[in-house]
């Protein structure tokens, strides 16, 4: 909803009224319990659409629900590279990290993606494990930038100072192509995902880290409970450094 101008994205809804051709939208969000303008917004689009795509089930239920759009909606799961379920030693050793435990986020980077909560949660865990190394890939998120250029990037280069861990964490300030993604994925023993926003029904970056075969950590939000099993990883708390503190442990003494 920040992409096309407007309030949620809005803008949009001019440019679909001089469309002559069938429109298909895809939402990548769906927020319930949503509030009356952005329930008009959602309405207004899904009426000037042939059909809705959403990513999970939960999204047709939200649109059903919150929204009353009686449309046709299909889901079309979000896609993953195609990759084979290799340990990560191979491209440990290719990024030069094959004594390190790597852990890993990407994104792009913004607040609300939390990554605070894990680099203090770090303090106790390198106690036992001082060969960790937190991997925290992404360029800052555009819209972010332009507003407040690099605050949350430079909140989090001084948490890593304060705590003493600039051994520890590394950030790689770029964008990635898909296989440079996937070779960092491949590298890496725990991605976590410590999103803040427990109403997001799709997640890109879980659902490539899944697709790489790697553990998991991960904060409550719809998605991750729809998709993380206890073969598959650990929820742990919002905003609870503790909570990852103990999932790492765990994992990590397994």
């Amino acid at each position: 909803f920040g992409i096309f101008g407007g309030e949620y994205g809005n803008y949009l809804i001019k440019f679909l009224e001089i469309v002559k051709k069938p429109v298909v939208i895809t939402f990548h969000t769906v927020i319930p319990n949503p509030e009356d303008k952005l329930k008009k917004i959602v309405r207004k689009l899904a009426k000037k659409s042939s059909y809705l795509v959403v990513m999970t089930n939960k999204g047709i239920d939200i649109l059903r629900k919150d929204y009353n759009i009686k449309k046709e909606i299909f889901v079309i799961p979000h896609g993953t590279p195609t990759v084979s379920f290799d340990d990560s030693i191979k491209e440990k050793t290719a990024m030069g990290t094959a004594e390190k435990i790597v852990l890993s986020s990407f994104g792009l980077i913004n607040s609300e993606k939390g990554i605070e909560y894990v680099i203090e949660s770090l303090t106790e865990v390198v106690k036992k494990y001082p060969n960790i190394l937190y991997l925290i890939i992404g360029k800052t998120h555009p819209v972010v930038r332009k507003k407040e250029g690099e605050k949350y990037r430079n909140f989090l280069e001084e948490k890593v100072k304060e705590f003493d861990l600039e051994k520890n964490v590394k950030f790689y300030d770029r964008y990635m192509t898909l296989e440079e993604i996937v070779k960092f994925l491949l590298a890496t023993d725990i991605y976590i995902s410590s999103n803040l926003n427990p109403n997001q029904i799709v997640s890109g970056t879980l659902a490539y880290a899944i697709a790489c075969g790697r553990a998991i950590i991960s904060t409550p939000f719809i998605y991750a409970k729809d998709i993380i099993t206890p073969e598959r990883g650990l929820l742990v708390k919002f905003r609870d450094p503790n909570s990852y503190t103990n999932a790492l442990i765990k994992l990590l003494s397994n």
